[in-house]
């Protein structure tokens, strides 16, 4: 399900503080991957959600763009199993990074086998 879906269906349900509280527990866990490519973003609005009171509220910040795509399966909310994972469209991102990368290495191995040949 698309994590904006799911905070439409918990939002002013128990649910809601549920998933806001379980967020702010993993505060500290979130924080150690902000630096990671490609998922550092979520992370950070993953911290900004468990700091909002409620879910209407985190819509109308910046951050709610942050979130659109990802996907989140919930298998137990009350002992906090749930995860978020990137949607199609973050692959299609995550693989024309990837695309430009892998060229770029490629071009360099040629330019240097090309120099190790003169």
């Amino acid at each position: 399900m698309l994590l904006t879906d799911y905070l439409d269906t918990i939002e002013n349900t128990d649910d809601e503080q549920l998933f806001l509280q379980k967020l702010a527990e993993i505060k500290d866990d979130l924080a150690q991957a902000t630096k990671i490519p490609f998922v550092g973003k979520l992370m950070k609005t993953l911290i900004t959600i468990g700091e909002y009171e409620s879910i209407e509220e985190f819509k109308q910040s910046e951050h709610y763009k942050n979130i659109k795509g990802y996907k989140i399966s919930v298998s137990d909310l009350e002992q906090g199993h749930f995860n978020i994972y990137p949607g199609g469209e973050q692959f299609k991102k995550m693989g024309k990074v990837l695309a430009v990368i892998g060229i770029g290495v490629l071009l360099l191995c040629l330019c240097l086998k090309r120099k190790r040949n003169h």
